[in-house]
């Protein structure tokens, strides 16, 4: 089947997993929910856990529990000197622009950190849209309704010839209902069979032909 477009998660996908990003991003979290919902530090990572089991990310499980505003949440979570963690690749740069079809990012961050992270990674031309939560709240990408409005926004009347490049198993799970054809980034993969597994996003060409 001949694919005309491919959506790109942003983090642990476009850069490398082991980077320590992510891991900033996951200190900040628990830092907001301590000294901005008061939560004690020893119910965190339960809370958490609870969060993403039952409402697919962090951010959409408090929003049921506490009152605060989301846009403080993500401002504060991604506030961080990227140049610590990302610099630009060309050897992933030139392998990006040798597939021919629509790239476009969808993502549950904020537009800005989006920006920020393609910035940094000097790949900032080569994406058409970026879909973020902004354009799906109070959806997340665990859920069916932000798949619904990302087509919408690419104006894609069917899914069926579309690729989803992502780290969640949970998203690629939603992403495979629609039909899409799905690639997992992992450092250390399962021994699954509903996604094609690759451990960095430089594999992509061996899973997927950009001819």
């Amino acid at each position: 089947m001949k694919y005309t477009t491919i959506f790109f998660d942003i983090d642990n996908t476009l850069y490398p997993q082991d980077c320590g990003l992510w891991d900033t991003i996951n200190e900040r979290i628990h830092m907001f929910m301590y000294t901005r919902l008061h939560i004690p530090k020893d119910e965190i990572t339960v809370i958490r856990n609870h969060c993403r089991q039952n409402y697919g990310t962090t951010l959409s499980g408090l929003l049921n529990k506490f009152d605060f505003n989301a846009e403080e949440y993500l401002k504060y979570i991604y506030n961080i000197n990227l140049s610590k963690y990302l610099q630009p690749n060309k050897q992933m740069r030139e392998m990006l622009l040798r597939y021919p079809q629509r790239k476009i990012i969808f993502t549950n961050a904020n537009r800005n950190h989006a920006l920020r992270v393609l910035s940094a990674l000097e790949l900032q031309d080569i994406f058409e849209h970026i879909i973020s939560i902004h354009d799906f709240f109070p959806h997340n990408k665990f859920q069916r309704e932000s798949f619904e409005i990302a087509f919408q926004i690419a104006g894609l009347p069917k899914s069926q010839k579309c690729v989803l490049v992502d780290d969640m198993t949970g998203v690629l799970d939603v992403a495979k209902d629609f039909g899409m054809f799905t690639i997992r980034i992992s450092k250390n993969p399962p021994v699954e069979f509903n996604h094609v597994t690759i451990r960095d996003i430089k594999e992509l060409p061996l899973v997927l032909d950009p001819d």
